[in-house]
């Protein structure tokens, strides 16, 4: 499953895309999604996985931006910094974190191809936690938009 559809998927909105949790000491966004803390509200994550997928919907598929991009890391930063809520389980924590770190470790000038194969690469365990992660957001986020089922 690539990252887009998996965002797709974890956001429950086909027709786009799909406390804090922050790394203790350190500015890098990338290492913050090293380190998950339990700490968000379910409304606070499901609207922050909202603007995720909004910055997503907003790339034109025939031209993708270094802005588009540096927006996309930015919407899936604050998504980091809001944190996982306390009822996720381990695994789909473990499953964020992949999916986080996997998006931020992209280069701003990423192709659309290589933003598309981002996460192909998930397998075996990784695999499982990044469902086990798309399986929270299906049940807990009715359409990203912020609002709990």
């Amino acid at each position: 499953m690539t990252l887009t559809t998996r965002v797709l998927t974890s956001t429950a909105l086909a027709a786009l895309l799909s406390g804090s949790l922050v790394a203790c000491g350190d500015d890098d966004p990338t290492s913050a999604a090293d380190e998950p803390v339990t700490a968000a509200l379910t409304a606070d994550f499901c609207a922050a996985l909202g603007n995720v997928a909004a910055a997503y919907g907003e790339v034109a598929p025939d031209d993708l931006t270094e802005e588009a991009v540096q927006a996309i890391k930015g919407t899936v930063t604050e998504l980091v910094e809001v944190g996982t809520p306390d009822d996720m389980s381990d695994d789909a924590e473990e499953g964020f974190v992949l999916v986080t770190s996997e998006v931020l470790d992209l280069a701003d000038d990423v192709t659309l191809d290589e933003l598309e194969q981002a996460g192909e690469d998930f397998s075996g365990a990784d695999e499982e936690k990044a469902d086990a992660f798309d399986d929270y957001v299906d049940q807990t986020c009715d359409d990203a938009s912020g609002e709990d089922e």
